[in-house]
C-alpha cells in the first residue's frame, strides 16, 4: 500500500494471473477495473485487465442487471460484471469475486492505476 499525500492511498491486487495498481477509495462501494479494449480508459491498454487472458476461470455475468452506469462529480464508467479469481496476497483469494470491467469511462484522465476498490460499507436496510 502506497498513501499518496494522505489523499489517495494505492496498492497491487492479482485479478485472474495479472497484478494490477488499484485505488482504494472509502467512498466507493464497489471493484471496477479498466478492460484492455477500453478506448476512453486511462493508462496503457497493454496494462489493463483482459478477461480472456487471465489464464483463470472468468465469467462475464449475464442478465438485465449485468450492466452498470455509475456516475459521480465529473464523469462516469460504463462496463459489465465479470467474475474472477482475485487474490490481496498469496493466500488470501477468492475465485468467484464479482467486479465491474470497464469498458468506457470519462472525466479520469489524470488517474494512475487500473481501478479502483470500493471500501465504503454497503448501506443497511432497515435503518
Amino acid at each position: 500500500m502506497v498513501n499518496y499525500h494522505d489523499v489517495q492511498v494505492t496498492g497491487s491486487l492479482q485479478v485472474g494471473l495479472g497484478n494490477y495498481d488499484f485505488i482504494f477509495d472509502t467512498g466507493s462501494l464497489f471493484m471496477a477495473t479498466f478492460l484492455s479494449g477500453c478506448q476512453t480508459c486511462p493508462g496503457l491498454s497493454s496494462e489493463r485487465y483482459n478477461p480472456k487472458t487471465s489464464g483463470k476461470d472468468y465469467k462475464v455475468i449475464d442478465g438485465s442487471q449485468s450492466w452498470v452506469t455509475l456516475r459521480f462529480g465529473s464523469g462516469y464508467i460504463e462496463g459489465r460484471w465479470i467474475e474472477d479469481t482475485v487474490c490481496i496476497a498469496k493466500d488470501g483469494c477468492t475465485s468467484d469475486f464479482h467486479f465491474i470491467g470497464v469498458f468506457d469511462s470519462s472525466g479520469l484522465q489524470g488517474l494512475r492505476s487500473n481501478g479502483v476498490v470500493g471500501m465504503s460499507p454497503a448501506p443497511q436496510r432497515g435503518i
